[in-house]
């Protein structure tokens, strides 16, 4: 758990909206008021502005908006970074680990079509999302080509809310097909500038079964990260045994098998989730996307 007692810094670019919609009440009641934010979103908000989840109520981006809205707010043009002005803010003596930004493909997404919105646009508008996606992954590219020659980065760090209570809001089919490639680009460009360490965590297999072609164990997953590049990979173990696996005694036996297994796959370190989920051994950098 980290409750922020040290220094950690992330710097970036504008790999969205620029400009983003003007912020205005749109409408007021005794107790709430209708507002639209940046990324264009009606929303009902308390009046006394206490914190709470906006309740939205309607995207002002939909499918046919989406062309336009790329063509005003997502131009690559002009979206230039003051590196040197970064530099005189984090020095390369700095006593603190920087981290580079590396957007969001999809889940700020998310936020400007609606959680609905996204659903419905994966099955019956699929190219328009993946234009989407790739808008993000353009801009986010063009902010690492900046960044990345003129800082020694410590690590990389993303956002993607994409779950729910019930599962995932969009199908592993189409985080496998869409979202990933981009990742990997991402993923490539860090590589080249020093950011080696991966931490390779598998997630939980839906309820209803395995999706797509999931990794049953880590060292699949290990194995298919080591092909794409020479990195050191991390994972994290379960030192009374995995729920899947069938029993605490079973758990044990499947643990020690499948971490020799990840190990002789080319992971590195093996840290017990009680203990730590810290990046793999080795003297690189960490980069935590896969």
């Amino acid at each position: 758990m980290f409750f922020q007692f040290d220094r950690l810094c992330v710097i970036g670019g504008s790999w969205w909206m620029e400009p983003p919609f003007p912020y205005q009440v749109v409408e007021e009641t005794a107790d709430t008021r209708i507002i639209m934010n940046g990324d264009g979103l009606l929303a009902e908000v308390p009046r006394d502005a206490h914190d709470t989840i906006p309740h939205f109520l309607k995207a002002t981006v939909c499918t046919p908006d989406w062309k336009r809205v790329k063509a005003e707010r997502f131009r690559p043009e002009g979206r230039v970074i003051d590196v040197e002005a970064l530099k005189k803010a984090h020095p390369a003596d700095r006593d603190y680990p920087l981290g580079v930004d590396v957007g969001s493909m999809i889940g700020k997404i998310r936020d400007m079509l609606t959680f609905e919105g996204l659903c419905y646009a994966m099955y019956d508008y699929p190219a328009m999302v993946e234009d989407m996606v790739e808008t993000c992954c353009v801009l986010v590219e063009q902010t690492l080509d900046q960044l990345l020659p003129h800082f020694d980065f410590d690590f990389a760090s993303g956002w993607e809310d994409i779950c729910f209570k019930n599962g995932p809001i969009v199908t592993p089919a189409f985080f496998r097909d869409v979202v990933m490639p981009r990742y990997k680009r991402i993923h490539q460009k860090l590589k080249a500038h020093g950011v080696e360490n991966i931490l390779a965590l598998r997630g939980d297999i839906p309820l209803e079964g395995p999706a797509c072609e999931d990794y049953k164990y880590a060292p699949e997953l290990v194995r298919d990260i080591k092909a794409q590049g020479d990195f050191c990979v991390g994972g994290a173990c379960y030192p009374e045994g995995h729920p899947e696996a069938g029993g605490v005694r079973q758990g044990s036996a499947d643990h020690g098998r499948h971490r020799q297994n990840a190990a002789q796959g080319g992971a590195g370190r093996h840290p017990g989730l009680s203990r730590e989920c810290g990046p793999a051994g080795g003297t690189g950098r960490l980069h935590p996307l896969l």
